[in-house]
């Protein structure tokens, strides 16, 4: 996740064609409501990567306390590239593919 004050690791919980919902280790800069954002994904053995743009909608807590070392984002996307689109739909396909597979079945 790259926002105005430096690139920030994140972990993709939920993703969807209208947002995603991010995890990220606190840090000095708290990331703002409404701050714009691009979120790189990268994706197949090709390291195939999409920028996507966007806004950061809500950012809260992950743990019920004031010094929460994990916050909680959730990104909109603003892109209507269809590229960028089509990129994230194989994306979230490829991600329910895997959630959904059993070893040894």
């Amino acid at each position: 996740l790259r926002l105005a004050s430096g690139t920030q690791p994140c972990v993709i919980k939920a993703l969807s064609l209208k947002e995603a919902l991010l995890v990220v280790r606190r840090s000095e800069a708290l990331p703002q409501v409404l701050e714009g954002a691009v979120l790189d994904l990268e994706q197949g053995e090709s390291a195939e990567v999409a920028r996507l743009n966007g806004y950061l909608h809500a950012v809260a807590a992950l743990e019920p306390k004031p010094d929460s070392d994990w916050l909680q984002l959730t990104f909109k996307f603003v892109d209507q590239d269809a590229q960028k689109l089509d990129y994230l739909s194989r994306l979230i396909a490829r991600g329910t593919a895997q959630k959904h597979f059993t070893p040894g079945a």
